[in-house]
């Protein structure tokens, strides 16, 4: 609240003081003699610093803007600390800004500056530490800018074999600060000097590699561009998609492909017309608008994936499976933490170390509720475009796709943007989905013995040792990469497994006889799946991740299931913004303890559905279902189900949760363009 509501709420006794400036600018009120040593405030009222250059009868002046932030952010009031929560007409939009010293505490400890006239610059020496408490350490290792040893100190094996750690850490630095100063702090003036800087990192981090190509410390690369090549290509192409967001001036700069240490005249003159870069004057900062913040959120991190991936792929981060510079996991959550009202340096310092080693889960976690911050807070998309976004989809689409599969499930461009940055990379480093600890835990109840076909990078094979103590065989048909060989994964390229991967697919089954078969999304429209449950022999149950009428194998290998299996037992996944995935655990129906008819579940076998109605559970083996499209989870069996109102409340929730809201009365049951049945088997 502001000052003159102060008034309002003061006691009796200080109804009679009257307020005055003091020489150091701090509005207070002036204390009668009687009232002595009496706190003149209510405890919960904080005085605050007069912004240096406003006069008081500036302040008197100050319209209220509808729509901008509370006035405290444009001149420092007299407030207590109700105004976070209070609202009126004029400030239903109204939200806190972040702490800058909080968020870019990391970067402020390596060098990084905040000056008298709030101007952001880089360090110039970038390495230097001028701070070392736990938390501070925590945010630098997430954000990857910790510069660790140095070179001639380090005697890893093969550590001279790539590039410098100073390196490195200057570059994520700068990467990791544009990010926060783009979609947390949405400073267009500090995002823009951070990109001109991690642009002269890249050139120099260049410059480091093309010197060890030329005394001999890494071969020279022949063919096919280096890893190096690629990773600066891809930073470079990011890097200057963030820069065309934040205006015209830096669009036409374009300085991102420059090899030289000196920043683009251009740019530079651009970054003084933002308020950033040394010769700039004070000026009234430039707030980067909720899409634009998006687009720069998804370019920069795509940036950050694509150092994850060289560097763990190169050894550049290290020899071991664990080795990240930096940990995608790490440095989201602590993005994202950055976000939360009242973050501090101890808050955003702990998210970073809740995220233990259930990486992939810790990745999607934070993707939704960054998303939260960024989308849904920001009223993006609006349930007008949303609903333009699934009549086009009905107009357009074909039922199925070449390989069998629907079509993804219809969203604005938008949020498209934002879920393909939110999981493409993941899945490509990681896995298609995130184990759970219920997820794992399940798979131990049935077997301790687990065979994995389609392993790819073997993250869920490791979780399931790691966490429950299972041993699991993990096959693939092209595995990681073997140093000094050409072969690589069609999906996962050059990443570093998690365990070791053997060779193998379907065939391999003769060879791991009494182990349960685990699949997680056996590919779309491929065999594998089915050629696999058909080679798997005795009393062993089989696991299943992946999406039914999805992306999971095929309409062949869902009906051989549902005919010859029995679902025994069915686990939640947590979803990305356009999955409905889940684990499902399955027993042969001649499984000796099946004495029955197919559909008995006497037993305690359930029947095979592979969805059930949202109301009543009707399952889509007895009764066709209907398939809301924009979510792909939830399912009627009938109009009537349908409308009913907590399944209505809790369907507008799974939306919610994808970032997306639909106009009253949306989705209609009888409207293609927002439900299409179910059909599993083809």
């Amino acid at each position: 609240m502001g000052w003159r509501d102060v008034r309002r709420r003061e006691t009796k006794s200080a109804r009679v003081m009257d307020w005055e400036p003091i020489p150091d600018d701090v509005l207070v009120p002036k204390r009668a003699r009687r009232d002595g040593p009496k706190r003149p405030f209510p405890p919960d009222v904080t005085v605050v610093r007069q912004r240096d250059g406003m006069s008081l009868a500036d302040r008197w002046g100050l319209p209220r803007t509808r729509g901008k932030r509370r006035r405290r952010a444009v001149v420092d009031d007299v407030s207590d600390d109700s105004d976070g929560d209070a609202t009126s007409d004029d400030d239903e939009d109204t939200e806190t800004p972040p702490n800058v010293a909080v968020v870019l505490a990391a970067h402020l400890s390596l060098g990084w500056k905040l000056d008298s006239s709030d101007r952001l610059t880089p360090p110039r020496r970038p390495g230097s530490s001028a701070g070392h408490t736990p938390e501070l350490v925590e945010m630098r290792r997430a954000y990857g800018i910790d510069p660790g040893n140095k070179d001639d100190n380090d005697d890893e094996p093969g550590r001279k074999d790539r590039p410098s750690d100073a390196a490195l850490s200057a570059l994520m630095a700068a990467l990791s600060c544009a990010r926060l100063c783009g979609a947390v702090l949405k400073r267009v003036d500090y995002c823009a000097v951070a990109l001109e800087e991690a642009s002269k990192q890249a050139a120099r981090f260049r410059r480091d590699i093309d010197k060890m190509r030329r005394t001999g410390v890494i071969p020279p690369w022949s063919g096919r561009p280096s890893p190096e090549d690629e990773m600066l290509a891809n930073v470079k192409a990011k890097l200057a998609d963030a820069g065309r967001e934040l205006g015209e001036d830096v669009h036409r700069a374009s300085p991102f492909g420059s090899s030289r240490d000196d920043p683009d005249p251009t740019l530079a003159a651009a970054i003084a017309a933002m308020g950033g870069g040394k010769k700039a004057g004070p000026s009234q900062p430039s707030s980067l608008a909720p899409v634009a913040a998006v687009r720069v959120a998804v370019a920069l991190d795509d940036a950050m994936y694509a150092l994850a991936y060289h560097g763990r792929s190169c050894g550049w981060a290290g020899s071991s499976r664990s080795s990240w510079r930096p940990n995608p996991a790490l440095y989201l959550n602590a993005v994202t933490a950055s976000h939360a009202p009242g973050a501090t340096v101890g808050s955003i310092a702990a998210a970073v170390r809740d995220v233990g080693d259930e990486w992939l889960d810790a990745i999607r976690r934070s993707r939704m509720e960054e998303g939260t911050y960024l989308l849904t807070a920001k009223n993006l998309p609006s349930p007008e475009d949303v609903l333009a976004a699934g009549e086009k989809a009905a107009r357009s689409a074909r039922t199925k796709t070449k390989d069998g599969t629907p079509p993804p499930p219809p969203c604005p461009e938008l949020v498209q943007l934002w879920r393909d940055s939110c999981r493409v990379w993941p899945c490509r480093l990681f896995a298609f989905a995130a184990p759970t600890r219920r997820a794992l835990t399940t798979l131990a109840k049935f077997s301790k013995r687990w065979v994995e076909i389609g392993a790819g990078l073997g993250y869920w094979a490791h979780m399931m040792e790691r966490v429950e103590g299972i041993d699991v065989v993990a096959l693939d048909k092209t595995p990681s990469p073997v140093a000094g060989t050409d072969a690589v994964n069609e999906y996962h390229g050059r990443a570093m497994s998690f365990c070791t991967v053997h060779k193998g697919g379907p065939e391999s089954l003769r060879e791991n006889e009494n182990r349960g078969l685990f699949l997680c999304y056996p590919p779309p429209g491929d065999d594998m799946a089915l050629d696999a449950l058909r080679a798997l022999r005795g009393d062993t149950p089989l696991a299943v991740v992946g999406e039914w009428d999805g992306n999971t194998g095929t309409a062949e290998f869902a009906r051989e299931l549902r005919k010859k299996w029995y679902l025994v037992e069915y686990a939640r996944l947590g979803q990305w913004g356009d999955t409905a995935h889940d684990l499902t655990i399955w027993m042969r129906r001649d499984d000796p303890r099946d004495d029955v008819d197919a559909g008995n579940n006497s037993n305690g076998f359930l029947e095979a559905p592979f969805a059930s109605c949202f109301t009543c559970g009707t399952s889509d083996a007895t009764r066709e279902l209907r398939r809301c499209v924009y979510c792909r989870e939830v399912c009627f069996c009938s109009k009537r189900c349908a409308g009913d109102a907590t399944s209505t409340a809790l369907h507008a929730s799974a939306h919610i949760l994808r970032d997306m809201r639909l106009p009253a009365g949306r989705p209609d049951y009888s409207n293609d363009a927002d439900y299409r049945p179910f059909r599993p088997c083809g």
